[in-house]
């Protein structure tokens, strides 16, 4: 599975094309930068280039830690219920091809979606006693 394409959309304000980069999943081993973005709320937000506009460009978007074995799913409310079932079957296949025991979370707010993984990030910054009672 690809983690990222090439997207661009207009901006509202001026009409200006933004292009980024739509991500599919962000690893929170691999993708450091990403994962950072994503706990300080960032990671949606794009500015022009021409007007300096700043917009939110939510997406379907899937968060991995695999130091917790955590899996969490954000899925667009507006996408039909067979994009989505497809979304969530493809990407649980690709992550326990190995059989691993994982932790894994739907969600279908992008506030929701930043809060999870913030609660999953912070589990790793506490001691241990703290982290397992931190609710996930």
């Amino acid at each position: 599975m690809k983690e990222k394409y090439p997207a661009e959309v207009s901006c509202p304000k001026c009409g200006s094309l933004i292009k980024f980069d739509m991500w599919t999943h962000v690893d929170s081993e691999l993708n450091i930068e990403e994962t950072f973005e994503l706990t300080s709320g960032s990671f949606f937000r794009h500015i022009c280039p021409k007007c300096g506009e700043t917009i939110n460009i939510y997406h379907s978007l899937g968060f991995i830690d695999p130091r917790s074995k955590t899996i969490i799913n954000y899925i667009q409310t507006d996408e039909d219920e067979e994009k989505r079932a497809e979304y969530v079957r493809n990407f649980h296949e690709f992550f326990t091809k190995e059989g691993v025991d994982i932790k894994s979370k739907l969600v279908f707010t992008p506030d929701e979606f930043i809060d999870c993984v913030r609660r999953v990030r912070f589990e790793y910054t506490l001691p241990a006693e703290t982290a397992n009672r931190a609710a996930f």
